[in-house]
């Protein structure tokens, strides 16, 4: 009986071409089952900082069980670290008349920590407050490019609102310029987020003009900033966040602000 092998499997070198093909395909099934898993675990954490946002907008219970700063003033002069990630992630310098308190909020936005000035700064009465946040809003645009301008704007206007304030208390602020962006991954690279660094240079420009009495300037660009004007490699944990390097080169700045200050 003739048999026909109509796909030439039988033919030479098909076989071989054939084995190859399986475990190809087993790679590609296991990458993509991965690359899923990996979307399945951030869309979770996504929603989990959702509800979140949802059940405690403004992050009012991130500090729900721990102590007030003391009244006394006898240990020196109390520094809040206030704002959002970065400001979280802060560790406080050792400098002799100074004591630290961090009321940073990860992911949190300038409208947020403007909401929630009253409740965790004004009980403590700080002396100074070290202020960083607004980059979390301007990543957003990335996902919102047609309101990029009007967030942009609304950053200027809350922390222009949020120095307004803390003037009130009154307490000196040192108004930290937005931190530029560090490496881009290749995802962040694909979707634009080279905007967010144009966004952050505009902002700081603006921020800069907030400087005055009872206002320094720290410009986290001269500190932090390469020639490109990205955050350079060993300062740099991630696109948003710092390395304990990075930290250390910011509070040396900080050291010379604080003892220079009357």
């Amino acid at each position: 009986m003739i048999q026909l092998d109509l796909l030439g499997y039988n033919r030479p070198g098909v076989k071989n071409r054939t084995s190859l093909l399986l475990p190809l395909l087993s790679l590609l099934a296991l990458a993509s089952l991965l690359a899923n898993l990996l979307l399945l675990r951030r869309s979770q954490q996504l929603l989990r900082r959702w509800r979140e946002v949802l059940l405690d907008p403004l992050g009012l219970q991130a500090f729900a069980m721990q102590p007030t700063a003391p009244a006394s003033s006898s240990a020196g002069r109390l520094v809040v670290f206030f704002g959002d990630s970065r400001a979280a992630a802060w560790s406080a310098p050792t400098i002799p008349g100074y004591r630290f308190l961090n009321r940073g909020v990860n992911g949190e936005s300038s409208a947020q920590a403007l909401g929630r000035l009253a409740t965790h700064l004004a009980p403590l009465n700080p002396d100074l407050v070290v202020l960083q946040v607004g980059v979390n809003d301007l990543w957003s645009s990335v996902y919102l490019p047609d309101q990029r301008q009007v967030i942009a704007s609304q950053v200027q206007t809350n922390l222009q609102k949020i120095v307004a304030e803390l003037r009130q208390l009154p307490s000196q602020v040192i108004l930290v310029t937005i931190f530029p962006l560090g490496r881009l991954d290749p995802w962040q690279r694909l979707t634009g987020w080279q905007t967010v660094q144009e966004d952050i240079l505009a902002v700081n420009g603006y921020l800069k003009g907030l400087g005055g009495e009872g206002v320094v300037i720290l410009d986290a660009s001269a500190v932090l900033a390469g020639a490109d004007g990205y955050v350079q490699p060993h300062f740099s944990l991630d696109a948003l966040h710092l390395t304990d390097a990075g930290y250390a080169a910011l509070n040396e700045a900080l050291r010379n602000i604080l003892t220079e200050a009357p």
